[in-house]
């Protein structure tokens, strides 16, 4: 996938090791679904945690775009890498708030929450990929 050449790149977070044990930068490509077409990157956002339990990949995002735009284009994204999850909460187009649950394989899975600014109208979206050690 080659990145939105409009978004702003901010920080990179360091080396942190891919599903396969190979070693790889922390690119877009990490969250297995592309980013939303003209979003920009919010700054200092990318953050890697590894924990005993699982290690996840976050960043932060801005466009102009509804949520309910946001969460149908990772709802079709998602289908295309794995099971969509309809959850209780943000499941509700209209409501400004939305997620999107991606099951991509026993232990991984993307997570979106999408939330519209309702004094300017844009839209903030994170992108969570997690992967559950053992």
């Amino acid at each position: 996938m080659e990145a939105d050449k409009t978004r702003e790149k901010s920080m990179t977070g360091p080396d942190a090791a891919s599903t396969s044990g190979e070693k790889k930068k922390f690119e877009d490509e990490v969250f297995k679904v592309p980013i939303y077409p003209g979003a920009k990157e919010a700054p200092y956002t990318r953050l890697t945690m590894d924990s005993d339990v699982s290690k996840s990949y976050n960043c932060t995002f801005q466009t102009s775009d509804d949520a309910d735009k946001v969460a149908d284009f990772y709802n079709a994204e998602g289908a295309k890498v794995g099971k969509v999850e309809h959850l209780p909460i943000g499941d509700k187009a209209g409501t400004g708030f939305r997620t999107v649950a991606i099951q991509v394989s026993e232990k991984e899975r993307i997570q979106v929450q999408a939330i519209k600014n309702p004094k300017d109208g844009t839209t903030m979206f994170s992108l969570h990929y997690i992967i559950t050690k053992n």
